[in-house]
């Protein structure tokens, strides 16, 4: 990650220095330098076509919709969504249709013969877009994380969860912005 025009100073760690690399893979996520995700979206791109040709030949060995669409969901739909909750919000409109292009292809294989609109195949196959549902999954997850219950909703974490936002800009949750303590703003 380089900060202006001047690289920052290595990282040291026990006298030794570290690596700088472009991107690493963190967790299953591909993380780049620059903080997008061009990287993570081609991964999951190339993971996602190499499953999408076993739909395929499932489908050409006869397996009935309702088994396809199982077989989609869990071993395709779990890969592009794993972790959608810490590259979600940042996705360009160009990486989210790459990603949304995937399922219209997954749909025709389990659809054909017969070729629909996207929105009729996912109304007949009952799944929503999956930038609906990476959506949702960030909206779930965070308001999980800001529930009274949470270790992050304590008195000295309560203003680290940042507010949250719709696509549409309303307003959902504001935690507190003053401590408990003394009352007053946070610096």
């Amino acid at each position: 990650m380089q900060c202006g025009k001047n690289p920052p100073a290595p990282l040291c760690v026990d006298g030794n220095v570290t690596d700088t690399v472009k991107c690493f893979k963190l967790l299953g996520i591909n993380i780049s330098d620059d903080l997008r995700w061009n990287a993570h979206v081609d991964a999951l791109c190339a993971k996602v076509a190499s499953r999408l040709y076993l739909l395929k030949i499932l489908k050409r060995s006869g397996l009935p919709k309702n088994d396809l669409l199982c077989f989609y969901k869990s071993v395709i739909c779990s890969v592009v969504e794993y972790g959608c909750v810490v590259w979600h919000h940042n996705l360009t409109t160009a990486q989210s249709d790459r990603l949304e292009a995937l399922q219209k292809r997954a749909l025709r294989i389990i659809l054909h013969p017969v070729t629909l609109p996207y929105n009729t195949a996912l109304a007949l196959c009952e799944i929503e877009s999956l930038k609906l549902r990476r959506c949702n999954c960030q909206q779930k997850f965070f308001k999980q994380i800001c529930h009274p219950g949470n270790c992050l909703m304590t008195s000295s974490h309560l203003n680290v969860i940042p507010p949250f936002l719709t696509d549409c800009g309303i307003l959902q949750f504001t935690p507190s912005l003053r401590s408990e303590q003394n009352g007053t703003a946070p610096l």
